[in-house]
């Protein structure tokens, strides 16, 4: 079978704009796009996109879990559950987001992310992890139990550091904790994105967290401290500093309507990536599910504890991008790019993946004008 693909007569959303045309694919890369010479495409398989969009394949840096699976498990085959659930919704790269419990030295979730991470590709990218602490406050843990918290010590990071194998991406981390300067310093050395996030910091204590290196922010406005006009805390900084990107949970319920259009404004697209901070329930009906063996409720794609806490969503970062276009009239164009090159961008990873041009891996979705997922080709080959 030929390695050439050519997907017709659909309109590609690129950073730019959307361009009317083809999309030539060669060796699991993009070779071209818009008007495609004959001469060029001949030979190649083809697939017919007319009258639909051709969008980037959405990368997540804040995901927990996916179509009844989550990525803390101790099953060994749900990591690569989540894979081809988030392949399916149009996710096609993403940071295995989890925690490390800091009560036992046995973590089987993480090893059954390393083993995933080196294993064929079976469903969606697998970027890297990003952990939720151990090293963030207590008073704003959010849905993080306080058995995977602990306070910044050196030694401790260096054995998550370990744990993690090479594939630690990002750390979430409260800069305001005894200790945490030197982690977050370590962190950015190390490649890693320190990310502020489940933090009471001030905001002078944030400013010397972003001093130290961090340079984005995890759920902004969720789980830190809110903005006061005596005290703009964690959030103010945040949302002030012209240095950090921020993960923009879009369903319209973490953060409200306006103060969503809000951030993004002031924080500017380029610097906002969409994420769904998605747990196992994500693309399942509303119900009644467990996490961590505790349990939650959905409604509405919004994730509670019983106790009412608010902790992640069940929607998919698709129907995120829908909700972005509804509520702030942002173009397709602009609001994918936030959910496909912003993430790539943080991690450094711009140059192959996150949008489609020429000789990017050729990761995209074939979608009708209603946003639906119609196809999924991952490195040009077809997963859903």
């Amino acid at each position: 079978m030929t390695d050439r693909l050519l997907v017709q007569g659909g309109q590609i959303v690129t950073p730019s704009g959307v361009v009317e045309g083809d999309l030539l694919v060669e060796g699991g890369k993009i070779r071209m796009l818009g008007r495609v010479p004959q001469e060029a495409a001949s030979g190649a398989r083809s697939v017919d996109a007319a009258g639909r969009l051709v969008l980037p394949g959405l990368v997540d840096v804040h995901v927990q879990g996916a179509g009844g699976c989550d990525i803390l498990s101790d099953d060994p085959d749900d990591v690569a559950r989540v894979r081809r659930n988030l392949a399916s919704f149009g996710t096609t790269s993403f940071l295995a987001t989890t925690a490390i419990d800091v009560t036992t030295g046995d973590q089987p979730h993480v090893r059954h992310v390393l083993r995933e991470a080196a294993a064929p590709r079976r469903g969606a990218r697998l970027l890297g992890i990003h952990l939720e602490g151990p090293f963030v406050s207590i008073e704003k843990r959010g849905m993080i139990e306080e058995r995977f918290i602990c306070a910044p010590d050196g030694d401790r990071y260096a054995w998550v550091k370990e744990l993690c194998g090479g594939r630690l991406r990002m750390m979430t981390i409260a800069p305001e904790l005894p200790g945490a300067l030197e982690i977050i310093a370590d962190l950015t050395a190390s490649g890693i994105v320190a990310s502020l996030g489940h933090s009471d910091a001030t905001y002078d204590e944030t400013v010397r967290g972003i001093e130290a290196g961090i340079s984005h922010v995890t759920h902004i406005g969720n789980a830190m401290r809110s903005m006061h006009h005596r005290e703009p805390g964690a959030f103010g900084a945040a949302l002030m500093s012209e240095v950090l990107s921020a993960q923009v949970i879009a369903d319209g319920i973490h953060l409200h309507p306006q103060m969503m259009s809000w951030i993004i404004r002031l924080k500017g697209l380029e610097n906002c990536a969409i994420i769904t901070d998605g747990i196992g329930a994500m693309g399942m009906p509303d119900g009644t599910y467990s996490y961590g063996g505790l349990t939650y409720a959905v409604n509405d794609g919004a994730a509670r504890y019983l106790d009412g806490t608010l902790i992640g969503t069940a929607i998919t970062q698709l129907q995120m991008v829908r909700r972005v276009i509804g509520i702030t009239g942002i173009p397709l164009h602009d609001t994918v790019a936030m959910a496909s090159l912003v993430p790539v961008r943080i991690l450094g990873v711009e140059d192959r993946l996150g949008s489609l041009e020429p000789d990017k891996e050729a990761d995209f979705l074939i979608c009708g004008r209603d946003l639906n997922v119609e196809a999924v080709f991952i490195g040009a080959e077809q997963v859903a």
